[in-house]
């Protein structure tokens, strides 16, 4: 079964290379590759452990690249046809006000939490989130990041910068999936309908390798670095963690693991663990559902711990990491529906991909806002659950409506964005 796959992939590959554009779903099947490459390689290394890929896991992969296909071949006779429109800033209606009411949320709640908290800049997340005494932290990062997308996607320069700033006060905290995200969707929106052979194309390649690598060794280094800045050495740091840790004979080990395991090895580790194992008495795709439903999951009693799938991962389906495991919507859905499962979330994740793929090349004013969730569906989804996945697309209409609401309490009334078509490219 797994050289079927490879054949598939081999061929989507070859495809999405003759057709030599950048869109959002060259962006899934990359992150798709990425956190199932240990599958595709037909075994999973996370140290200390070798896991033996299964079946299940194999075909599961099989069916999210079969449906891909056809999603991408139906896209590619619409997008055809659309013509080619840029952000037009005469006829974007509120979006410049909603975009100030964003980032304005973003920094009251940041100045707040540190005003709270301290600056509690030390590698402590758990500490800085205890004492600013946040129950939704989305407020920090959340808007600022729409309107980061926004101000690049309009040309405006001074949104960009102020979006930029509680985006980096949330990087120094110690989180960095916001970070990675807001990028992501930069890269969609900027480079939408470029051509991949390109020279451009290359930089941008070795600008993203660049700030992965920065990441992780951001990620390794952080608490060092923060415990004694003055006398941090990188290399002596690596030289420490290895000799310290068992797992790992030299700082080439560690380095290794952080890139290719820790990450992409462990959501791999996620979808066999979970496909191959019966979880109905650990976790239920009903609360699941419904404690995603905001006030019903009160109504119902439904434990927030017992709805997360990637809770039950973590205790029933972890070879035994003291981390958090991150989760697995695939996995997830096939405990849910076996492979028909598996193919009805493909398919709703990728009808929304598609429809935010094709609006993005001519009606840009309209879903500007919602392309950080794009972003999340083409990067993030994979080593997501349901929960994580509503709860993304919740945070984003919560925010447009407040926006809303507040524009109407002050002028009376909301101008939606105005589609004006242009002379194609």
């Amino acid at each position: 079964m797994i050289y079927i796959l490879y054949i598939v992939i081999s061929f989507q590959l070859i495809y999405l290379l003759l057709r030599n554009r950048i869109d959002f779903f060259l962006i899934f099947y990359a992150s798709f590759l990425l956190y199932h490459a240990h599958i595709i390689n037909g075994v999973i290394w996370s140290p200390p452990y070798i896991i033996d890929v299964n079946i299940e896991s194999i075909v599961i992969l099989l069916v999210i690249s079969l449906i891909f296909q056809i999603f991408v071949l139906i896209n590619d006779y619409y997008y055809r046809k659309i013509p080619d429109v840029d952000y037009d800033i005469k006829t974007e209606g509120d979006n410049y006000r909603i975009s100030l009411i964003l980032l304005s949320i973003s920094y009251i709640v940041s100045i707040y939490a540190l005003y709270k908290a301290g600056w509690v800049i030390d590698g402590d997340k758990a500490d800085f989130v205890r004492k600013s005494n946040l129950k939704y932290m989305f407020f920090m990062h959340f808007p600022a990041a729409m309107a980061l997308i926004y101000g690049i996607a309009s040309k405006r320069k001074v949104i960009i910068l102020l979006a930029l700033i509680p985006l980096l006060f949330y990087l120094l905290i110690g989180f960095r999936a916001t970070i990675v995200l807001t990028l992501i969707g930069v890269v969609g929106v900027f480079y939408h309908g470029e051509k991949i052979l390109t020279k451009k194309i290359f930089i941008l390649a070795v600008m993203l390798v660049s700030i992965f690598v920065f990441f992780v060794l951001y990620k390794i280094s952080y608490i060092g670095y923060q415990t004694d800045p003055s006398n941090f050495n990188l290399i002596s740091h690596l030289s420490t963690m290895a000799e310290g840790d068992r797992r790992f004979e030299s700082i080439r080990e560690l380095l290794m693991f952080y890139m290719f395991a820790a990450e992409w090895g462990q959501i791999s580790t996620n979808l066999v663990l979970t496909s191959q194992q019966d979880m109905s008495n650990y976790h239920t795709f009903y609360d699941s559902f419904f404690g995603s439903i905001t006030l019903l999951n009160t109504i119902l009693d439904i434990d927030p711990v017992n709805r997360r799938f990637s809770n039950a991962i973590e205790l029933y389906a972890n070879p035994g990491h003291s981390y958090g495991v991150g989760g697995t919507i695939w996995g997830e859905m096939f405990q849910a529906g076996g492979y028909a499962g598996v193919a009805i979330m493909t398919i709703l994740v990728l009808s929304v991909i598609m429809y935010l793929n094709l609006k993005w090349k001519n009606r840009k004013n309209k879903v500007v806002f919602f392309m950080i969730y794009q972003a999340f569906l083409v990067f993030l989804v994979h080593k997501s659950d349901f929960t994580l996945v509503m709860g993304n697309l919740k945070n984003v209409l919560f925010l447009l409506l407040v926006s809303y609401i507040i524009i109407f309490l002050i002028k009376g009334k909301v101008v939606y964005s105005v589609y004006k078509p242009t002379v194609d490219k």
